[in-house]
C-alpha cells in the first residue's frame, strides 16, 4: 500500500470514530469513546505497517468495532484477508450477526463489497456418507454399540429431514483439488500466499455474495448440515456418529464429495475478506500445517490475524497440542469395526465365528483401558480437580496394546478381498485408527518428555451422560511452537481482551511470555465508565480475623453473605473457587436467604443459559457460581448490584499442568507463585470484576472476603490490576454503592 493510501485510510479511520463521523450514521446508538479511537487508529497502524500489538481495552471501549472498521479498511484497499478468532460463541454471533452488518452498511454507501463468514469446524456438520451407512446398518445392532429404540427413531426423523432438504451441488470443477490420498481439510486455494484476492485485469479485488445470517430450518425448509440449526434435539453421543471427522472422511474419493455439507460451506471462503473462527479451529488449522509441512490446511491462506479474548488463547493451544484417549474413543472404534466386519461384504469372506473372536478381543480391549482408568483414578481426591498427574511409567498392560496392534493386523488382511473403493477406504482408516491408539498408548507408558516439555494425566469426565474418563497430555510451554510457526508467518496480528494486563510495572510481561510475543507492541486502554463514581470495592474489617484455608473461614462467609444481601436486595452474584465450599455455605444459608425473600441459584442446578435467564427475571436473586460465572456473564442494569468473592482465584496447586510446569520453572530458577499463580490470579479476579459494570448507567459494589487482598505484600499487585473503584472496609458502603431496583421482584421463583 502506498504511504499516499495509507494515509488517506487513516484519516477515514480517525473521522469515522468522531461524534459526528460516519459510524453514527450506521450504528445505532453509537457514542463517541476516545478511547476506541485510539485503539482503532492503533490497530490500523499495525495492520497496515506490520508488526504484532497487544492491546487490553477496558470494559466499555467497544474493542469489537474498533478492530473490525480497521481490517475492513484493510480488506477493502489492499484485498489481504483478516482471520479474526474469539473464544466464545456470543462473541461470534455479535461479530457475525451485529457488527459486521453495521459495517456493511457504511461500505455500502463506499460503493464497496465486503464479504464475511463465520467458519466452523468439521464437527459441527454432518457427513452424509456416515449417516447413509449408518442409517444402512442401524438395525445390524452389535454388543457393544447399539441404538436405542429412542435413537432409532431420531435417525429416521433425521433421514426424512435429509432427504426433504434440498441440497446445493457444488461444480464438478471446484477449487479444492485434493489429491485422493488427502482424507484433511483444504487445499488448492483461490488466493495468493498472503491472504489476497486475485486481481482482475481492473485491477479489482475478486468479491463474491457476502454471507447471510443462518436461517432456521423452519423457514426455509431446507438443512445445511450445520447441528446449530438443527432443530431435531439429537445426544452429543449420537451425533458424533453422523458428524464430519477426519478420520472418515474420504476427500476426493467420496461418493458424496459434491454434495458434502462441510465442502459446501466452505465453497465460497476464497472470497471472504473476513473470517470469523474460534481459538480451537484456529489452532487445528495451525497444527496441521505444522504436521503437514503446510500442504494442508483448514483456513484458506492468510497473512493477519485478530485474537479477541487473547486471555483463552494460551491454554487453548496448549489443550489442542495434546493427546486424549478414553474407553468411549476405544467403544466409538470397537462399533464402526464389527458393524463393517459384520456388511454384507465382508460377511462373505469373514465367518461368524471369526467376527465373534474379534468381538471377544475388543471387549476386552475396553475392559482393560476401563480397568486402567478406574485404577488411576482412584487417585483424584476430590471433586475440584478431578485430575492426577501420572508420574509412573509402564502402567498400561502390554497385552492391550499388542491386542490393538493384532486387531489392527487383521483388519489390514481385509483388504485382500473384493471390497469397494468406499470400503477399502472404511478398512484402512480403521487400521490406521487402532494403530494411531497403540502408538499412543505407548508413548503414554513410557511418559517421554516428562516435567521437561509434556505433562501426562488422568482425568474424570462425562460427555451428554456418558462418562469419558480419559488419558491426557500437553505441551508444558507454547510460546516457542507460536514463536516458530504462528507469529513468524504473519505479516500482522492484534491481540486483545478486557484482561491482558497484570499489576503497573511492565503489566504485558505475563501475556507475552506466555505466548512468546516477547517484541509485541503493546496499548492499555482504561475503561470509559467511571468506576470511582460508579463501583465501590469493599474488603471487610472483621475478614481479617480469618484465615481463608480454615474452616472458620467459611463460617464467616455463611454470616455475613445474608448480610450483604440485605444490604443489596439479593441481585448478588457469589462467587467461589471451590465446589465444596460453595455446597457447603448454600447449605447452611439457603433457608435464611429465601426465608428474606431473596431466591437463591446455585451452579449445577441447571444450564448457565438457564440460571442466568432466571436470575434476571426474578430481579432479586442471590446466585451462587464457580468457575463458569467469573467470566462471560453479561447482566447489565439493576440484575446484578453486588459481586463478591469469596476467595481469591488462585489456581489449583495440584493440578498436573500447574504442578508440572511450577517443578519446571522451579527447575529453571523461575518463582512458580511470581511467574504463573499471582499473575493468574489478577487476571481472573479482574475478570469477575467485569462482572458488575457493563454499562454507564451501573452501579454496584464489588465485596472480596478474603483479607489476603487487603494482609499480604501481593495485594497491592492485585488491587492495582482491577478497575479503580472507591475502596471501603465498611459492609454498609454497599448499601450506598447500589441502586434501588428500578422494578417490581419477581417474587414466583421456578427452581
Amino acid at each position: 500500500m502506498s504511504v499516499a493510501a495509507n494515509e488517506l485510510s487513516r484519516q477515514l479511520i480517525s473521522e469515522a470514530f468522531r461524534e459526528d463521523g460516519l459510524l453514527k450514521s450506521v450504528i445505532a446508538g453509537y457514542e463517541y469513546r476516545p478511547e476506541q479511537a485510539q485503539m482503532a487508529e492503533a490497530v490500523w497502524q499495525t495492520l497496515s505497517d506490520g508488526g504484532i500489538l497487544l492491546v487490553e481495552a477496558g470494559t466499555g471501549v467497544g474493542k469489537s468495532m474498533a478492530y473490525l472498521l480497521p481490517a475492513t479498511v484493510l480488506a477493502a484497499s489492499s484485498g489481504r484477508r483478516v482471520v479474526i478468532s474469539t473464544y466464545t460463541v456470543n462473541l461470534q454471533e455479535q461479530l457475525v450477526s451485529k457488527d459486521l452488518p453495521s459495517l456493511n452498511k457504511f461500505w455500502e454507501k463506499q460503493g464497496i463489497a465486503i464479504n464475511w463468514d463465520l467458519v466452523k469446524g468439521r464437527g459441527h456438520y454432518l457427513c452424509l456418507r456416515k449417516f447413509n451407512r449408518r442409517y444402512d446398518q442401524a438395525l445390524k445392532q452389535t454388543d457393544l454399540f447399539s441404538y436405542t429404540k429412542p435413537e432409532e427413531d431420531l435417525i429416521k426423523e433425521l433421514k426424512a429431514l435429509i432427504d426433504s432438504s434440498s441440497v446445493a451441488a457444488l461444480p464438478p470443477a471446484d477449487p479444492w483439488s485434493e489429491p485422493e490420498d488427502t482424507y484433511l481439510a483444504y487445499e488448492g486455494s483461490a488466493t495468493h500466499p498472503d491472504g489476497s484476492f486475485p486481481r482482475d485485469p481492473a485491477g479489482e479485488a475478486d468479491t463474491g455474495p457476502r454471507d447471510e445470517l443462518p436461517t432456521s430450518t423452519s423457514t426455509t425448509g431446507r438443512w445445511d448440515g450445520d447441528v446449530d440449526k438443527l432443530e431435531i434435539k439429537l445426544p452429543p453421543g449420537l451425533w458424533s456418529e453422523f458428524s464430519s471427522d477426519t478420520e472418515s472422511c474420504m476427500g476426493a474419493k467420496c461418493p458424496y464429495r459434491t454434495r458434502c455439507f462441510y465442502r459446501l460451506a466452505r465453497s465460497s471462503l476464497d472470497k471472504c475478506h473476513i473470517l470469523v473462527v474460534n481459538h480451537a479451529l484456529l489452532v487445528s488449522d495451525l497444527r496441521l500445517r505444522v504436521e503437514t509441512n503446510g500442504n494442508t490446511r483448514l483456513l484458506p491462506a492468510y497473512d493477519t490475524l485478530i485474537i479477541d479474548e487473547a486471555h483463552h488463547f494460551e491454554p487453548v493451544v496448549r489443550e489442542h497440542l495434546g493427546a486424549s484417549i478414553s474407553s468411549w474413543r476405544l467403544k466409538r472404534l470397537a462399533g464402526d469395526t464389527l458393524r463393517e466386519a459384520r456388511s454384507e461384504s465382508l460377511a462373505r469372506f469373514i465367518g461368524k465365528k471369526q467376527v465373534d473372536s474379534l468381538k471377544d478381543t475388543l471387549e476386552g480391549a475396553i475392559n482393560s483401558l476401563e480397568t486402567i482408568l478406574d485404577s488411576l483414578l482412584r487417585q483424584v481426591k476430590s471433586r475440584e480437580s478431578e485430575k492426577a498427574r501420572l508420574t509412573q511409567r509402564a502402567f498400561i498392560d502390554e497385552k492391550l496394546v499388542n491386542a490393538l496392534r493384532e486387531v489392527a493386523a487383521t483388519v489390514n488382511t481385509w483388504l485382500n478381498y473384493d471390497l469397494t473403493q468406499e470400503e477399502r477406504f472404511e478398512v484402512s482408516s480403521l487400521r490406521r485408527r487402532f494403530t494411531e491408539l497403540a502408538n499412543e498408548l505407548d508413548e503414554f507408558n513410557s511418559l517421554e518428555g516428562d516435567g521437561v516439555d509434556t505433562v501426562y494425566w488422568v482425568e474424570r469426565a462425562s460427555a451428554g451422560g456418558t462418562r469419558a474418563d480419559a488419558l491426557r497430555s500437553c505441551p508444558l510451554e507454547v510460546a516457542d511452537y507460536l514463536e516458530e510457526n504462528l507469529w513468524s508467518e504473519l505479516r500482522s496480528a492484534v491481540l486483545t481482551s478486557a484482561t491482558l494486563t497484570v499489576g503497573k510495572m511492565k503489566p504485558f510481561d505475563y501475556v507475552k511470555s506466555a505466548l512468546g510475543l516477547e517484541s509485541a507492541g503493546e496499548l492499555k486502554l482504561g475503561s470509559p465508565f467511571q468506576y470511582e463514581e460508579q463501583a465501590c470495592l469493599c474488603v471487610p474489617e472483621d475478614s481479617r480475623c480469618y484465615d481463608p484455608n480454615s474452616p472458620d473461614f467459611l463460617e464467616y462467609v455463611a454470616r455475613v453473605i445474608p448480610q450483604i444481601a440485605d444490604l443489596t436486595l439479593g441481585r448478588c452474584f457469589v462467587l467461589f473457587t471451590s465446589y465444596k465450599a460453595m455446597d457447603r455455605v448454600v447449605q447452611s444459608i439457603k433457608d435464611t436467604l429465601e426465608a428474606k425473600g431473596f431466591p437463591v441459584l446455585k451452579q449445577g442446578d441447571g444450564s448457565r443459559e438457564a440460571l442466568l435467564s432466571e436470575f434476571k427475571r426474578l430481579g432479586n436473586a442471590v446466585l451462587f457460581g464457580v468457575d463458569s460465572f467469573w467470566e462471560g456473564v453479561d447482566v447489565p442494569g439493576d440484575a446484578l448490584s453486588c459481586v463478591v468473592v469469596v476467595k481469591l482465584p488462585f489456581s489449583v496447586p495440584d493440578d498436573p499442568v500447574v504442578q508440572a510446569r511450577s517443578e519446571l520453572w522451579e527447575s529453571q530458577g523461575r518463582n512458580p507463585f511470581r511467574s504463573y499463580f499471582l499473575p493468574k490470579a489478577a487476571l481472573k479476579l479482574k475478570q469477575g470484576f467485569g462482572r458488575l459494570i457493563r454499562t454507564k448507567t451501573d452501579r454496584g459494589a464489588v465485596v472480596i472476603l478474603d483479607p489476603r487482598i487487603a494482609t499480604r505484600d501481593y495485594g497491592k499487585l492485585l488491587l492495582e490490576s482491577l478497575p479503580p473503584a472507591r475502596i471501603t472496609t465498611e459492609l454498609e458502603d454497599i448499601a450506598r454503592a447500589v441502586n434501588p431496583p428500578s422494578r417490581p421482584v419477581t417474587s414466583d421463583h421456578r427452581p
